[in-house]
C-alpha cells in the first residue's frame, strides 16, 4: 500500500482506452478475437 503525504491512499487516474488495455492485457472479462473482414466490390462482378 502506497500513501501520500497525507497518509491517504494514493490511487492513479487512468482513463477508458488505459483501462481496456489493462483488462485485456491481464484478461479481466474480456477476450479478443481476430476477425478477418471481406470486402465484394460489385462494380468488378457487373462487369462479368
Amino acid at each position: 500500500m502506497i500513501l501520500d503525504g497525507d497518509g491517504a491512499i494514493a490511487i492513479d487516474l487512468i482513463d477508458g482506452e488505459r483501462l481496456c488495455d489493462l483488462l485485456k492485457q491481464y484478461e479481466l472479462g474480456v477476450s479478443t478475437q481476430m476477425i478477418e473482414q471481406i470486402d465484394v466490390n460489385q462494380k468488378w462482378f457487373e462487369g462479368l
